[in-house]
């Protein structure tokens, strides 16, 4: 019996990283998809900032920060859509307004995520809040 629990572990570790390792590369893709800048004009150097409930005008917008092999943070002022790191840290003392994942690194959260938090094989310091839930396998 508790070899069949063990080999069931075993998959649900493997398919989260697989998860998160697929998720990791759509939102790299989506973020390679925008439209070429035509010539002469240029493209603004700040990050897209957008009204939102939970953006107040002093929060700086961030879309999805995506890293592989180097890590993220979200500074106090800023507001996040989505945080995935594989193989570095991510530091959270801002708002991330949908999921954060984190896998072969350490999750330090002293700020807000409004939808689920995923640790794979790494570590997390959590002292901030998470609405949904939270899985650290």
């Amino acid at each position: 019996m508790k070899r069949a629990a063990n080999w069931r572990m075993g998959w649900v570790v493997v398919t989260v990283a697989m998860v998160c390792f697929l998720g990791a590369g759509a939102l790299a893709l989506r973020a390679q998809d925008a439209e070429p800048t035509p010539a002469g004009e240029t493209t603004p150097a700040e990050p897209r900032r957008e009204a939102s409930a939970s953006a107040t005008p002093e929060r700086q917008r961030l879309r999805e920060i995506v890293k592989i092999g180097g890590s993220a943070r979200v500074r106090a002022d800023q507001v996040a859509d989505e945080v995935v790191v594989v193989r570095g840290d991510a530091q959270i003392e801002g708002e991330v307004d949908g999921d954060v994942v984190v896998v072969l690194g350490k999750l330090t959260l002293t700020g807000t995520v409004r939808g689920s938090v995923v640790v794979v094989l790494g570590e997390a310091d959590i002292r901030g809040s998470i609405r949904d839930e939270a899985v650290f396998v």
